[in-house]
């Protein structure tokens, strides 16, 4: 039960932020930019806090879940790309 409420707490902090981006921002550059405030080419959960951080429903425990449960897709998918890569 504690992991489904969990799952659907990310999914629903998903499509928020997910609107919060789209409404803010042309691109998906110019919000990396923004939010990247120490331009050291990574964004954190502090930074996606200055932002948002007035949200009711943005949890930081919840927030660096979700990061880390999105980084992980970028690593297989970037992994998946190197192996096709090197095949061809």
């Amino acid at each position: 039960m504690h992991e489904a409420t969990v799952a659907s707490r990310l999914i629903e902090m998903d499509r928020m932020l997910k609107n919060k981006f789209s409404n803010l921002w042309v691109s998906v550059r110019k919000a990396f930019l923004d939010l990247d405030s120490d331009k050291d080419g990574y964004i954190v959960a502090e930074d996606i806090q200055r932002y948002f951080g007035d949200e009711d429903n943005l949890d930081m425990v919840d927030l660096k879940r979700l990061m880390k449960e999105k980084q992980g897709a970028i690593t297989c998918e970037q992994e998946h790309k190197e192996n096709r890569i090197t095949l061809n």
